[in-house]
């Protein structure tokens, strides 16, 4: 890079950060809303443990890249660290009136592809809705011009 500064490096990392502690954010809201379901559905026993470690180790799997700058192992301490930390603190925030960030589930893949899909069916079946009511109108409409007598001028 030609910069005369390093603007742009401190541009990016800002930006790298920011998002990366706001992912880190989401993960632990994640995980204590997870925790206040168990805590109020105990009769459940989803076994969240072993649904989180299963997560965890096929994030890694399939993104484990020999050429990475982290190996699975840094990763797994980062998430097992974020893990301990919002256990820590699940004590405070299994109350309902502590404010958590809202997350929201992940949409399907096919989601955006289907809502478009659809919208487009129905705005056809509008569109050719509207071109059937216009003809029908504008037929009935010139056939009555037709039927009704014409005028004509009275000579004196």
């Amino acid at each position: 890079m030609d910069d005369k500064d390093d603007e742009c490096w401190k541009q990016s990392l800002q930006y790298f950060t920011e998002t990366l502690s706001k992912s880190l954010q989401e993960y632990s809201a994640t995980l204590i809303h997870m925790e206040r379901w168990k805590h109020r559905n105990p009769e459940l026993d989803v076994g969240l443990d072993g649904l989180l470690q299963s997560a965890v180790s096929e994030s890694l799997s399939v993104h484990s890249d020999e050429r990475s700058i982290l190996t699975a192992e840094d990763i797994l301490k980062i998430f097992n660290n974020t893990i301990i930390q919002s256990r820590v603190r699940l004590d405070h925030f299994l109350e309902e009136s502590t404010y958590l960030p809202l997350f929201s589930c992940p949409l399907p893949c096919e989601y955006a592809t289907q809502m478009w899909f659809t919208l487009t069916i129905v705005m056809t079946s509008a569109f050719i809705l509207c071109c059937v009511s216009f003809l029908l109108y504008m037929c009935v409409h010139e056939n009555k011009g037709r039927r009704s007598p014409k005028h004509v001028p009275i000579k004196f």
